[in-house]
């Protein structure tokens, strides 16, 4: 990690080092952009996730059918940077493929160091414009300058800029951290066949009250695994507001009891850690990449299906803020194709 962040007049600063800030820092070093990448401490939800990628649209949109040839892009990935976790899944009777989040965590911080990625771990306090770019006031102490900035930082998007598209909210994900099975091996790949989560968000703009869903899924997670997936909103999916953990523990375990397949219902009272996280969301279903009003600022968050999504996307977006002016105006017309340009979404 590098000690001090300095002045990079000509480069990119991302915030947010989750698995979009990640990607697309990638994608700018591709271009030969110098790429500082501000973590703002504390773990990624994508990094908590089940990491499936479906090999056929989910949706008829231009996104949905894009996402579905993301097991190549990861193909890429890991022809250029080694193994980062992604595998087909065969036995499945369709086209489908995870990533091992906790192998890919593994190997991150090496593979952006080794393309020139410059990372800084903690949080960005103040961000404000500059008259060649941006100012970055890092909570640790330091600053930062550059001449772009891009806001991948999920839930903490908006307590740096409050004038994101209304659609952006924060849900809070819950997930069981399972150890390595009893018998040894890996645990089997359970997804549920429809998730509950997705008509939440879309219903999101009209609580009243906060209401929670649980998926009933379980996937390979490191040695480990994950099992099911809490959803809970509150009115105005706001990130100040989390649900008790205890709690929330106890609505995971108690609805996979209930109502779970019975392998998934077997491990409901299984000794595993409980790990709960903010996550960004769209209540009208596709992510945010793309620029926003203020001159040299972009934002890239809000994925529902962030594996699949995120590596069709960040080439588009890496093209937008580093192409030439062509290559630029290109990508932006094929965002705004995708339906994820933030500029139609206020």
């Amino acid at each position: 990690m590098a000690s001090d962040p300095g002045a990079h007049p000509d480069g990119v600063a991302i915030i947010g080092g989750g698995l979009a800030g990640a990607l697309l820092a990638l994608a700018l070093r591709q271009r030969g952009s110098a790429v500082w990448l501000i973590e703002c401490g504390g773990p990624s939800p994508s990094f908590c996730s089940y990491g499936v990628i479906p090999g056929w649209p989910l949706d008829p949109s231009p996104l949905g059918r894009l996402a579905a040839g993301a097991g190549r892009c990861w193909q890429e990935l890991q022809r250029n940077h080694g193994d980062l976790g992604w595998r087909r899944r065969q036995r499945w009777p369709v086209p489908l493929s995870q990533v091992d989040a906790a192998r890919l965590v593994e190997r991150l911080a090496r593979v952006l160091e080794g393309a020139g990625v410059a990372c800084w771990r903690g949080r960005v306090r103040r961000l404000e414009p500059r008259p060649a770019g941006w100012g970055l006031t890092l909570a640790e102490g330091g600053a930062l300058e550059a001449k772009q900035v891009v806001l991948a930082a999920g839930a903490g998007c908006r307590a740096l800029r409050s004038d994101l598209p209304p659609v952006l909210g924060v849900s809070w994900a819950g997930v069981l951290e399972l150890p390595p099975p009893p018998g040894g091996g890996a645990y089997p790949l359970h997804l549920p066949t429809r998730f509950q989560r997705m008509a939440l968000e879309a219903r999101s703009g009209g609580l009243n009250q906060p209401e929670w869903v649980v998926d009933a899924g379980l996937v390979p997670w490191g040695e480990g695994g994950l099992l099911g997936q809490l959803s809970w909103i509150a009115p105005g999916a706001a990130a100040d507001q989390e649900p008790d953990p205890g709690r929330a523990e106890s609505w995971l375990r108690r609805s996979l009891a209930e109502a779970a397949p019975g392998p998934l219902a077997a491990l409901a009272a299984a000794t595993g850690r409980y790990r709960q996280l903010p996550v960004a969301f769209c209540r009208d279903g596709p992510p945010l990449a793309g620029p926003l009003a203020a001159p040299g600022a972009w934002l890239f968050s809000g994925f529902r299906g962030a594996f699949a999504q995120v590596p069709v996307l960040a080439p588009l977006l890496a093209a937008a803020i580093a192409g030439d002016a062509q290559e630029s105006a290109a990508a932006g017309a094929e965002l705004g194709r995708l339906g994820v340009l933030p500029a139609l979404r206020d």
